[in-house]
């Protein structure tokens, strides 16, 4: 069930989710699923205020798609259908398409609007991984706000509290733990708030 956060959200964004799909762990797929759906639900995509994308990610990079590619809150809901991409966990590679393809101007990206990225995973990187820092920063140089939603207990919170900010603020504020079923909703709801009400 989608739990429906209405914070009177009219803010005009472009959000990017960057899933992290290496696990073989199939709770973590339906739970990342389900986290993404209820982030995009308490969007509003009225007046085309908000525009999303989407990348997954293993040892390899898929855009599953583009800013521009769907319009309604509906559309992009039934889009988020995806299989596994088992094996190393390329996180520097997610990035760097993100930055670099899907906040690209031809792909939908809006001037003046901000960039929000959204990254969900419950690894670390295991592929690329002295770079994943260096490009996380050349993201937040772009003022691309990177939000991190680390699920379970085995990721590396000291890469993903770096990975985390926006090149302004503390990085902690970006970063969002879920361990069990439970922490789901709350964490929703924090993200949902910062997302619909902060600069960044």
């Amino acid at each position: 069930m989608l739990i429906h956060y209405d914070p009177e959200c009219r803010r005009q964004m472009d959000v990017v989710f960057v899933l992290d799909m290496s696990s073989n762990n199939q709770g973590y797929h339906e739970r990342a699923r389900r986290i993404t759906k209820q982030i995009v639900n308490n969007l509003d995509f009225s007046y085309g205020r908000v525009r999303v994308g989407l990348i997954t990610y293993g040892a390899s990079v898929t855009t599953q798609f583009h800013l521009n590619t769907y319009s309604s809150k509906g559309e992009v809901c039934d889009a988020i259908s995806f299989v596994p991409q088992q094996g190393r966990s390329n996180t520097r590679a997610a990035l760097q398409r993100m930055r670099s393809e899907l906040f690209g101007t031809r792909r939908g990206n809006r001037p003046g609007v901000p960039d929000i990225a959204i990254l969900l995973t419950d690894n670390f990187s295991t592929q690329d991984s002295t770079d994943t820092i260096h490009e996380a920063y050349s993201a937040k140089a772009r003022e691309i706000a990177l939000n991190v939603i680390a699920l379970g207990d085995g990721v590396d919170m000291s890469e993903l509290e770096q990975v985390a900010g926006n090149g302004h603020d503390p990085p902690e504020r970006y970063v969002y733990r879920v361990r069990e079923d439970s922490d789901v909703e709350e964490v929703v709801y924090q993200l949902t708030d910062r997302l619909c009400h902060y600069h960044s």
